[in-house]
C-alpha cells in the first residue's frame, strides 16, 4: 500500500536500499481514517463470501464506530476482476516455470462460486451495520483493450471523478517498454549481451560471477509496463493443446467462459484448410489471426458482451 511507503509511516531519510520500519498498527489506522478513499488490492480471493464473513466479524465494532462518528463509510465497493482461464493458466505456468508446480487442481472452482454469488445476490448485498457491499465485475480483457473507457466505468462505479494523472498513467503503462521481451530471453543470453557492451576493466569491476543468479528474466513477469493488447492473446501461441483442452473440458471453466463471453477454440470456425500433420498450436493461431503477433481478438472474446447480472 502506498500509505505504508510514505511519511510519516516510512521516513524519507531511509534510502531505496533500506526497508521501512515495521508499521505501527495504531498509527496506520489513524492515517487511514484521515483519507477520503480507502482501497486495497487482494490477490487470489477465492470467494466473495470471504469478504462478507470478514465484514460480518467487525459488524459490532463498525456499529460502535459509527455511533461515535468515527466510521464515515456506508458502502464497500468491490472491483472484481475476471480473466480468461486459459490466459490465467498460461501466466501462472510462465511465472512458476522454475518451480515444481502441478496444475492438477480445479483452478476455476473459485470463480465459479463467485458466479453463483452474483446469480444469488446480483451486484449488491447488505452486510449489516448499515453497510452495503457493491460489486463491479470487470473483465481483464476489457481493461487491456479499452483501458480508458473501462477505467472511467470503474471510477463512475466508485462515485469519484476520473483523474487526469490516471489517464496519463494509462497512456504510459499500457504500451510495451521492452521488459516483456526479457521473458523470452534466457539468463545466459542476457549476461552475454551485457558482456558484449563492456570492456575488460568494466567486466572485472562490475561483475561478480559467483553472485550471479541465473533468473534475472523473472523480473519481466512483474513489469508494470507492457502492451496490454498483446497480453490478452499471448496464451494462444504458448498454452498448448493439452492445457487448452483440459480447461475447456472442465465444467467450472466452461461456466466461466460462457458467463463472461470467452469463446472456446472448438466454437471458432477455421479460416483455412490444414494439412493433417499441422501442429495444434499453429492451427489455433491461424484460426484467430495471421500469426501470433496478429491475433483477431474478436475471435477469442465477445467484445460487446453484456453480463447477465
Amino acid at each position: 500500500m502506498k500509505l505504508v511507503l510514505d511519511e510519516p509511516l516510512c521516513p524519507k531519510e531511509l534510502s531505496d536500499e533500506q526497508m521501512c520500519h515495521p508499521t505501527d498498527v495504531n498509527k496506520f489506522n489513524e492515517e487511514c481514517m484521515e483519507k477520503q478513499i480507502l482501497s486495497t488490492k487482494i490477490l487470489r480471493l477465492c470467494s466473495l463470501h470471504d469478504l462478507e464473513e470478514f465484514f460480518a466479524s467487525f459488524t459490532k465494532k463498525i456499529e460502535d464506530l459509527k455511533m461515535n462518528g468515527n466510521f464515515p463509510i456506508s458502502d464497500v465497493h468491490v472491483i472484481y476482476e475476471v480473466r480468461d482461464p486459459r490466459a490465467v493458466l498460461n501466466s501462472r505456468r510462465e511465472i512458476h516455470k522454475y518451480d515444481n508446480v502441478t496444475w492438477d487442481f480445479d483452478m476455476c472452482d473459485c470463480s465459479k462460486k463467485n458466479i453463483e454469488w452474483f446469480e444469488e445476490f446480483g451486484r449488491e448485498k447488505s452486510l449489516g451495520a448499515n453497510l452495503t457491499m457493491k460489486v463491479f465485475p470487470v473483465r481483464y480483457e476489457d481493461l487491456a483493450l479499452r483501458p480508458k473507457k473501462t477505467t472511467a466505468e470503474i471510477y463512475k462505479f466508485v462515485g469519484i471523478g476520473f483523474p487526469k494523472k490516471i489517464k496519463q498513467w494509462i497512456e504510459v503503462n499500457t504500451k510495451d517498454d521492452g521488459s516483456r521481451a526479457m521473458c523470452d530471453t534466457t539468463a545466459e543470453e542476457m549476461v552475454d549481451k551485457a558482456l558484449d557492451n563492456m570492456d575488460e576493466e568494466e567486466m572485472l569491476e562490475e561483475i561478480n560471477f559467483d553472485a550471479v543468479e541465473f533468473h534475472p528474466e523473472m523480473e519481466c513477469f512483474y513489469s508494470t509496463k507492457r502492451d496490454s493488447k498483446k497480453a490478452v492473446s499471448r496464451w494462444v501461441s504458448s498454452l498448448g493443446q493439452e492445457n487448452m483442452e483440459l480447461l475447456e473440458e472442465l465444467e467450472s471453466c466452461r461456466k466461466i467462459m460462457d458467463t463472461y463471453g470467452y469463446k472456446k477454440i472448438e466454437e471458432i470456425p477455421d479460416r483455412d484448410s490444414y494439412e493433417e500433420d499441422t501442429p495444434f498450436d499453429e492451427k489455433v493461431v491461424k484460426k484467430v489471426g495471421e500469426g501470433k503477433d496478429d491475433i483477431n481478438l474478436a475471435d477469442l472474446i465477445d467484445v460487446n458482451f453484456k453480463m447477465k447480472f
